[in-house]
């Protein structure tokens, strides 16, 4: 059957009634159900932020409230539009000096000198701005018991008529020293010897670091710490912004040379740079502190440390250059390093940036230093070789050693043995960036001899025993380990035991050139406990003498001071003329003895010894003394009274550029004013007797003499540093104005008597500690005696 077809559209419709359906028009009040919606939405918008509103401004409101309470001070973005707001915000009173003064009082501290700081700056912003220091006693305390424990920011307020006395307080930080293990870490040198503890170093004094190019205002508090070198000298880097009316403690620093900071601008560009010199014996040592973000408003104005940490290079072989060069800089090899900066300096040329330059200028400082320690002219064989192996410079090291020049090849082995921490560095970081170095393999191999054997260092060398390098150190070995020329030698054979005295006393040479210690009254005389030459004289006292027990503790031998005396249990054997030949006494066998109290000296005759165990004692004779007696070898002793003194302000005016190198020193070391101390000095040149005198005595560099200053208690107390009455101060400086000694340090209980020097050698100095004798020795590792 044929498929239907499906119906058509129209009929569809086939069979459907369409009915009329009635309708009507729209009402007014019919609102779209959309429309009704929109509205209520708006309305429940409104009342939402309108709650929000209150709400935030309620919480706003708390939040200041509590932010008032909790800081003071106005927030720094207001400040940087409304400067002036500093001085209306919080509850501040203003207040009058006495009722400052009052305020201390009742808390028990004591307002120190106020601080005006447009006197330190130019800077209008800082107009009616003053400092004041707020000191308290510490207990228990023995030194320095007055301590800045706050700083308060005075100001006062823009437009006010009331008097200049009215202060404002704007802004106020506590200070706390910094504790003494942290200065000491500056004593990086394993010489130094130093411990320190947690105890808490005070900041005494307030000093400007005034810096026209910088904005703000730049202080350092400082204090010092004591020891028996030279004082260290430490402090705090502040910084009083002046929109903010703010102080700020951006930098701690310590100094053992005591010196201040400085600005520097090493790279003649931009800011200048803060230089601390922590500097120590014949180590450099010296920060560089650049200013950070000095248009940023608050504390944001900081110091950022210059260091040696590599920066990014491009790579290939400037970048290889660049990063040994920081190698040997951070080995303490600045010369070298030095070189290899300025080699990479020129070849890079217009890409050298400006951290590099301040990279090279940091460890051009440190090899400035360096190479003059090299090139001085030391007066102690033993000074120049570690002089100039501080600074790298092998070759130079080992000329004198090889030309057999007196004296420095027996300090090899003792230098080796003693600076062996500080050496070994440099020589492994010269080896490590040329193997081949030539000079420092033998020093390599020197350092081994003295750790091991020279076994060892001829194996570390080369192992063909037939190399000519194995072989030009064997004649380095032997020369170092060879006899000095002073070694006793004996070259004949006495029949008799007499006969042997007298001959061996001829052809014996001193060992001890020169010899230290202390004569004491004996009251007693057992002649049988004595050791006596066979043709001794008789055990007796002339009208007016005595008998002295000699007790040696110091002596001069290979080019150093030996302390304490340490004698060979070989020299116990010798017969007494032959040992008194070895300690340099003379066929006389005299000593020279010091009475310290009236500064008399005379002869003391030795007329025997005693052993016991391996300490020395000898017994003389000589005048009576009350005091026990200083005791040295003849013709050593030097009295500070027999050198001519001359005014010390006679002097600074005769020489006018000493002044700009001395009185820096004295006002670091002893807090002195220089513009009053020079007035001072000046006023009262032909004061009787003088308050201030200056002695020249050759001691320790032997190219200029150095200067013995004695300051009086007056000049002390005219500067409100020290009450009359006291002992006078004694210094030695030189004419740079490096401080060397101070009875400051040694805390003598007199002024320096004298000081023990052989034949151009380095001196010892003597103070009186009550009724001995304190022998302070030179130190060519800190430069000072101590």
């Amino acid at each position: 059957m044929p498929r239907s077809l499906p119906p058509s559209k129209d009929a569809l419709t086939t069979g459907w009634v369409t009915k009329p359906v009635k309708t009507s028009p729209l009402s007014r009040r019919q609102v779209p159900p959309t429309v009704s919606a929109w509205r209520h939405w708006l309305r429940l918008s409104g009342l939402t932020l309108l709650l929000a509103g209150a709400v935030t401004v309620i919480g706003f409101s708390l939040w200041a409230s509590v932010m008032v309470m909790l800081r003071p001070q106005p927030p720094r973005w207001l400040v940087q539009y409304w400067p002036g707001l500093t001085y209306s915000w919080g509850d501040a009173p203003v207040q009058t000096l006495a009722e400052i003064e009052a305020e201390l009082a009742a808390q028990q501290r004591a307002a120190g000198e106020w601080m005006d700081l447009t006197q330190l700056t130019d800077h209008a912003d800082l107009a009616g701005l003053k400092l004041l220091p707020i000191f308290e006693t510490r207990s228990p305390c023995t030194r320095d018991c007055d301590a800045i424990v706050e700083l308060r920011l005075y100001g006062t307020q823009p437009g006010s008529q009331s008097s200049t006395e009215d202060w404002q307080l704007l802004h106020q930080l506590a200070v706390q020293g910094p504790s003494e293990s942290a200065v000491l870490q500056s004593l990086s040198q394993p010489d130094a010897g130093q411990l320190g503890s947690t105890y808490q170093l005070p900041l005494t004094a307030l000093k400007s670091l005034h810096e026209a190019e910088l904005p703000g205002a730049w202080l350092t508090l400082t204090g010092r710490r004591r020891s028996q070198g030279s004082p260290i000298l430490y402090g705090q880097v502040l910084y009083v912004n002046p929109q903010l009316r703010r102080l700020t403690s951006v930098l701690n620093w310590q100094s053992p040379p005591g010196r201040l900071p400085t600005w520097q601008n090493i790279d003649q560009q931009g800011p200048p740079e803060l230089l601390v010199n922590q500097s120590y014996g014949l180590e450099p040592s010296f920060k560089l502190y650049r200013v950070a973000n000095r248009q940023a408003v608050g504390t944001h104005t900081r110091l950022e440390e210059i260091t040696l940490t590599p920066l990014s290079l491009a790579q290939g072989q400037p970048a290889i250059a660049y990063k040994n060069a920081l190698f040997l800089a951070q080995r303490g090899l600045w010369t070298d390093s030095q070189t290899r900066l300025s080699q990479l300096k020129t070849q890079l040329a217009a890409d050298w940036s400006a951290e590099l330059e301040q990279q090279w200028q940091l460890v051009a400082l440190h090899s400035r230093y360096s190479e003059a320690q090299a090139q001085r002219d030391w007066s102690q064989p033993s000074q120049k070789l570690l002089s100039l192996l501080l600074n790298g410079e092998w070759q130079a090291a080992l000329q004198p050693i090889n030309a057999k020049k007196v004296g420095y090849p027996q300090a090899v082995l003792p230098l080796l043995e003693r600076d062996l921490s500080r050496l070994w560095p440099r020589l492994t970081a010269t080896l490590q960036i040329n193997p081949n170095h030539r000079e420092a393999r033998f020093w390599h191999a020197l350092i081994l001899m003295v750790k091991e054997d020279e076994a060892a260092a001829l194996k570390w060398l080369a192992q063909d025993e037939k190399s000519p390098l194995r072989e030009e150190f064997k004649a380095i070995a032997q020369t170092v380990t060879a006899p000095p020329p002073s070694t006793i030698v004996v070259t004949a054979t006495p029949t008799t035991n007499e006969n042997a005295e007298t001959a061996v006393a001829t052809t014996t040479q001193p060992v001890w050139r020169g010899l230290l210690g202390e004569a004491i009254r004996l009251s007693t005389l057992n002649a049988a406990e004595w050791q006596r030459p066979a043709d001794a004289q008789v055990l007796t006292l002339s009208s007016g003498q005595q008998w002295f027990t000699i007790t040696l503790q110091s002596g001069y031998k290979d080019q150093q001071w030996q302390r304490p005396l340490t004698l060979s249990a070989g020299l116990a054997e010798q017969p007494p003329r032959q040992l008194w030949q070895t300690l340099g006494l003379g066929t006389q066998a005299t000593l020279q003895g010091v009475d310290l109290t009236s500064g008399n000296t005379q002869t003391l005759q030795v007329m025997g010894l005693r052993w016991q165990g391996s300490q020395l004692t000898l017994l003389a004779r000589g005048n009576t003394a009350a005091q026990p007696l200083l005791v040295t070898t003849p013709g050593l002793w030097q009295s500070a009274n027999t050198i001519n003194a001359t005014g010390l302000a006679t002097l600074l005016s005769s020489q006018p550029g000493l002044s700009d190198r001395l009185l820096p020193t004295l006002q670091n070391h002893l807090g002195f004013d220089p513009v009053s101390l020079s007035t001072t000095l000046q006023q009262q040149a032909n004061a009787v007797p003088p308050w201030a005198t200056a002695r020249q005595v050759n001691l320790v560099d032997g190219s200029s003499p150095e200067l013995m200053l004695t300051l009086s208690p007056q000049l002390l107390a005219s500067q409100g540093l020290a009450a009359a009455g006291q002992l006078p101060t004694e210094l030695v400086m030189t004419t740079q104005g490096e401080l060397l000694y101070s009875s400051v340090w040694s805390g003598a209980t007199s002024p320096l008597l004298g000081w023990i020097q052989p034949s151009s050698q380095p001196p010892v100095l003597v103070v009186n500690q009550g009724d001995r004798p304190q022998f302070l020795f030179w130190s060519p590792q800190n430069r000072r005696f101590q």
